[in-house]
């Protein structure tokens, strides 16, 4: 079944990108986040990658100018290839000292969220508010559904297995060993990622409540990435959703972002007794949800164990980045260590406090201009991706590209439009 579902949105691609080369983006990004894997001799292999090289051949042949790697003005795609090269010479560095293989295929996993950030911002020229509803919204509203099932029919198991099972995704081997889903996995394979796109979504969208944006049916997008994150029972959610809205009311209170929408600021006595009946509608399914909710009286308690630098499972690579703080070791394997569900642990073990420097760097500048020029929903998208990878290596995923895509294509659009309105004046 996964093969054929996997074959079938394959030729779909295909014919959508020789047709139109904006849906055919916006295709490839949604079916990355839901096709399953194509099973071949027992190796699995994701939607993402296998598609990638169609996509870029044929844009290359069609819109070959999408690819353009110098441009006047304000590009902050362009910045991110000073942190991918800057990747490869730590791993060369990381090579030699430990004489270990190199991770080419993490090496390749950057290189193409790069390149689907020059994808996305392409589509994104006329209006970026609507491509970015136009890709989260299916994400969401197919998640919502898939949670549902997982969580109500427990055959589910070996069917969602059999599709999004791969080495990386061993979660799935133990719903399989308890014959139900504990909690939701969406089409991600993992409830930890179902959470981060909880909190992503949810910024997007009370982004645009902010601003008054065009979106039909805000409030039940805004439910359901509540409603999605409660689902996987993710402690990234279950504390990234309420630091959004503590988030918000700090940025309204000092004038750093703009509130069109006065109604927003009753959001939490509206969002307060809707998450109590989801909550209710989880117990009654058997789900130990007051487990993760008590994490918000005590939410630091979240990195005792995992993030314990002396007993944790990341003892032995905090001894890593401690002998290679200044530019890290790169894409490199090492046996006994777990860089860890932290992209601020990830960016430093790879890359030095120089690589967490570079990167942040690129989204500050970037956010900067958005705080500046009133952007709230990028703004927003910046400080989810910030929350998001305190629970998960997310700074190069095609689930972050969407958002960092969005935040770069509001800031150059932005600075352009203010840098023509003083050449008129």
């Amino acid at each position: 079944m996964g093969t054929i579902i996997f074959i079938i949105l394959y030729l779909i691609l295909v014919l959508m990108l020789l047709k139109d080369i904006e849906k055919g983006i916006i295709s490839y990004v949604i079916f990355s986040l839901f096709a399953p894997n194509l099973n071949i001799n027992n190796t699995q292999i994701s939607f993402e990658i296998s598609a990638f090289f169609i996509v870029i051949i044929i844009l290359l042949i069609k819109r070959r100018e999408i690819f353009t790697l110098y441009k006047k003005g304000k590009v902050f795609r362009q910045r991110l290839w000073m942190y991918f090269f800057l990747l490869i010479f730590s791993t060369l560095v990381g090579t030699i000292r430990y004489e270990s293989s190199i991770g080419i295929v993490s090496i390749f996993g950057i290189f193409r969220t790069i390149i689907v950030i020059y994808l996305l911002q392409f589509i994104m020229k006329q209006n970026e508010d609507k491509v970015l509803d136009k890709i989260i919204w299916p994400i969401l509203f197919i998640n919502f559904i898939t949670s549902v099932i997982q969580l109500t029919f427990p055959e589910s198991t070996t069917f969602f297995y059999n599709l999004y099972y791969k080495e990386s995704l061993t979660p799935l081997n133990e719903v399989l060993r308890l014959g139900y889903f504990s909690r939701a996995y969406g089409t991600f394979g993992s409830p930890v990622l179902l959470g981060v796109f909880s909190v992503f979504s949810f910024a997007v969208y009370f982004g645009y409540l902010i601003e008054k944006k065009k979106c039909k049916i805000i409030y039940i997008k805004l439910i359901l990435s509540i409603a999605i994150g409660l689902m996987a029972l993710s402690k990234t959610a279950i504390l990234g959703l309420p630091a959004l809205l503590i988030i918000f009311y700090f940025l309204a209170l000092y004038g750093i972002i703009k509130v069109k929408n006065r109604k927003t600021l009753l959001i939490p006595i509206l969002v307060f007794p809707m998450a109590i009946g989801i909550i209710k509608i989880l117990e009654r399914q058997g789900l130990f949800i007051y487990y993760y909710l008590e994490y918000l009286l005590k939410p630091f308690e979240v990195f005792e164990t995992r993030y314990d630098s002396t007993e944790g499972i990341l003892a032995n690579t905090y001894m890593i980045i401690k002998e290679n703080w200044f530019i890290g070791v790169g894409k490199i394997s090492i046996s006994d260590i777990f860089i860890g569900d932290s992209m601020y642990i990830d960016l430093i073990y790879t890359s030095g406090i120089i690589g967490l420097a570079v990167y942040f760097s690129i989204l500050l500048s970037a956010t900067l201009w958005n705080i500046r020029f009133r952007n709230t929903t990028a703004v927003f998208c910046v400080a989810a991706l910030c929350l998001a990878g305190t629970g998960a290596p997310v700074q190069f995923e095609i689930l972050s590209a969407i958002l960092i895509a969005y935040v770069f294509s509001k800031a150059e659009k932005s600075i352009s439009l203010n840098v023509k309105k003083h050449a008129e004046d």
